[in-house]
């Protein structure tokens, strides 16, 4: 934030004017700033440099928060969902974590789909299924989720912890034609979405995305781009394994915020059929 004349009593035009001088120009600069010596640079008294920053502290930092509060919260509130699959889930570090997106991404048939209806059948019985055709379909669905979650009794969505979105690259593809800019705004939008009810409400967050070539016939890499690239606390890659048959996967772990990455998993996209390599 760059210091502006009027934020206090302290800080006049000419005060502004001697810090400015002395490269002082935001809250960042005065706040790291030694302030008895900045009052010599400057001549500003130093009685009026502690009410400027007595006034930036109020207005630009946190509420301090003891340790064990925050991790009575994180307990409290942390669930791991098992994914079905033993494989998987010790890749994942025991599995998805509510407060983390987690993203699939994968060729067609590659099992993104088959992973998460065997995710849901597990869930079943509170499962709630909501067909969308585009983006907007989609925010409008996580606008409903959010605003029943704000409720004190939440009426659609008592109890969620896990939100899945198959596919995302699906709903965004059709508008792709259009302003490239206004495409990335929109998809930066649906990430800051997804992970603001990823962690503001603890839940689960598990998307799946296609793999695309780049121009240059390098190696493949899940779609949107740039933009999404930076969304997802974790990233799979699902692929079928060299030599491996039928249902056979393989998942490597690409992103993550716990685990050593690239890692990799093999398991079966039938349940009662181990993986046997080729």
């Amino acid at each position: 934030m760059t210091l502006q004349a009027g934020l206090c009593t302290a800080l006049t035009s000419s005060a502004l004017d001697k810090l400015r001088a002395h490269g002082v120009k935001t809250a960042t600069d005065f706040i790291v700033k030694d302030i008895e010596v900045l009052s010599q640079e400057t001549l500003i008294p130093y009685k009026d440099l502690c009410s400027i920053q007595r006034v930036l502290l109020a207005e630009h930092s946190a509420y301090p928060t003891l340790a064990s509060c925050l991790y009575e919260k994180a307990i409290a509130s942390l669930m791991i969902l098992s994914t079905g699959c033993q494989s998987l889930d010790d890749l994942l570090d025991g599995g998805l974590y509510t407060g983390e997106l987690t993203e699939l991404a994968g060729d067609s048939v590659s099992g993104k789909t088959k992973l998460s209806d065997d995710l849901i059948r597990s869930k079943l019985q509170k499962v709630k299924y909501t067909q969308v055709f585009d983006i907007y379909d989609l925010f409008a669905a996580l606008d409903a989720i959010m605003t029943d979650l704000n409720q004190q009794t939440p009426v659609k969505y008592p109890d969620l912890k896990l939100l899945i979105v198959d596919s995302l690259a699906s709903l965004i593809y059709p508008i792709m034609g259009g302003n490239i800019s206004f495409c990335q705004g929109l998809i930066c939008q649906l990430g800051l979405k997804l992970k603001q009810l990823a962690t503001h409400y603890s839940l689960a967050v598990l998307v799946t995305n296609y793999l695309t070539s780049s121009f240059n016939g390098g190696k493949k890499k899940p779609a949107l781009g740039k933009a999404w690239s930076h969304v997802p606390h974790m990233r799979v890659i699902l692929q079928k394994p060299v030599g491996g048959l039928g249902p056979s996967r393989e998942a490597v772990l690409v992103k993550s915020n716990r685990q050593q990455t690239p890692k990799s998993a093999l398991f079966s996209l039938d349940k009662d059929e181990p993986y046997e390599p080729g």
